[in-house]
């Protein structure tokens, strides 16, 4: 009999003598049920396993009107769950260069990657991690800058799209001045009177800089500290050089200070 284990439905065939050329009155006996007969002859009959009997094991005989057979054991094992298509819901962040990790949150996508993909237009995003509601992509090298869409594929189908813009990519130097700019404005401090004096970069981890202003001649350095978070650079805090900022308190590398 084969196979010797499935779950509900799953159909089996069972090899002998002596059935019969046809079924008759001839019936499967799946412990005290009958079974679906879906073909029948002389050395070979198929059923179908029930679908409302609990796991376990089971006697498998074929009773016709000359008696009943030897019995056979079938493991009935629970139904699997159906799978469902994977669903993006939100992509983080929804832009950048080549090199972007982005995150894209969603269900479905399964608790390991197996042969899971991730495309971005034509070609496919880098996997750095993977979760049934989160995933973790780089986005690949030599991309053009333009929309592409953004969807996941596993075994159970492919999800809705999302778009996805590649930039071209920045000048670090340029980026970093910039988001110092950006937070400048945010606080609603004019930008153009402060003058850039210096910066360095940890030798450890170069997704850290520290960047030295003036706001105006005479006046205290002021200190702002810069980290690389998904290919993008952030003020994370900022202090007067004389009083004493501490860029390590802000989770700085131990060899970043001036």
């Amino acid at each position: 009999m084969g196979p010797s284990t499935g779950e509900p439905g799953t159909e089996v065939t069972i090899k002998g003598s002596n059935f019969g050329s046809a079924q008759g009155s001839g019936v499967v006996m799946f412990g005290d049920r009958q079974a679906e007969v879906k073909s029948w002859s002389d050395g070979e009959v198929a059923f179908i396993a029930p679908s409302d009997l609990p796991e376990g094991e089971y006697e498998v005989r074929v009773k016709t009107d000359a008696g009943e057979s030897n019995a056979l054991i079938f493991k009935l094992t629970a139904k699997a769950a159906p799978q469902t298509k994977p669903t993006i819901s939100s992509i983080l962040p929804a832009s950048g260069p080549s090199g972007t990790q982005v995150n894209i949150y969603g269900s479905g996508f399964g608790a390991s990657r197996g042969s899971g993909k991730v495309h971005l237009g034509p070609v496919q995003f880098e996997v750095v991690s993977w979760s049934d509601s989160q995933l973790k992509v780089k986005v690949p090298p030599g991309m053009g800058a333009g929309e592409y869409k953004v969807s996941v594929e596993t075994s159970a189908g492919v999800s809705n799209e999302i778009d996805f813009q590649v930039t071209a990519a920045e000048d670090p130097e340029q980026a970093r001045q910039l988001a110092i700019h950006d937070y400048l404005v945010a606080q609603g401090i004019n930008p153009g009177e402060w003058v850039y004096k210096q910066n360095k970069k940890s030798a450890s981890d170069p997704t850290w800089y520290l960047y030295d202003y003036q706001r105006f001649e005479g006046m205290a350095h002021t200190l702002f500290l810069l980290h690389q978070v998904s290919g993008r650079w952030v003020v994370v805090a900022s202090g007067d050089e004389a009083s004493g900022f501490n860029p390590q308190a802000y989770g700085a590398p131990e060899d970043l200070k001036f």
